[in-house]
């Protein structure tokens, strides 16, 4: 019984030294094996877990989804999907985009563009006379369709924009959309 005890012992011993020796001779890491194509081991669960996207899209001149990092703020992501295109709405942009906003995952942000309102010169028009515009003109105003433009001419005449609040139909929302696009 001895001999066999001391026998096992001694083939574990051996098989621990060959082992060991295995490893040296190929100098495999005990955390890092290595394989014979190139594979990006780094990280991997990391990349899924911890990393986080955005999708950007409208008037800038690279849409598409871009990785964000942790505090990234909303400017950073337009420089680097190329800047605003040269149709961007800047206005629109400047009185409802905080850019300095934090971004966050998952989220999408669109930046309109400049509407085309006249194909000829491809500019946007002059302000709109609330007073004097047919319905089709004044339908072409955001958020406002045929019988909201019908309420606005039946209205008239009006002494200020801000006289468009009390029109049946338009609200602080619409009233902000529609402000800097009329006059008197």
């Amino acid at each position: 019984m001895k001999n066999k005890l001391l026998f096992a012992t001694q083939l574990f011993v051996i098989l621990c030294l060959v082992l060991i020796s295995i490893f040296n001779i190929f100098n495999i890491e005990s955390d890092k094996l290595s394989l014979p194509f190139s594979y990006p081991t780094d990280n991997i669960i990391e990349d899924y877990i911890f990393h986080q996207f955005v999708y950007v899209s409208g008037a800038v001149n690279r849409p598409g989804v871009y990785q964000i990092f942790e505090g990234e703020r909303l400017i950073n992501l337009v420089n680097r999907a190329g800047g605003f295109s040269e149709n961007a709405d800047y206005l629109h942009i400047a009185q409802n985009v905080n850019l300095a906003a934090k971004l966050k995952d998952e989220e999408k942000y669109f930046f309109p563009e400049i509407p085309k309102e006249n194909s000829i010169t491809n500019t946007v028009t002059t302000l709109i006379n609330i007073n004097t515009a047919d319905k089709a003109l004044i339908e072409t105003l955001p958020g406002i369709g045929p019988s909201l433009a019908e309420e606005i001419i039946n209205s008239r005449p009006y002494e200020s924009i801000q006289d468009l609040l009390d029109v049946s139909g338009i609200g602080e929302s619409i009233y902000g959309k529609i402000k800097e696009l009329v006059k008197i």
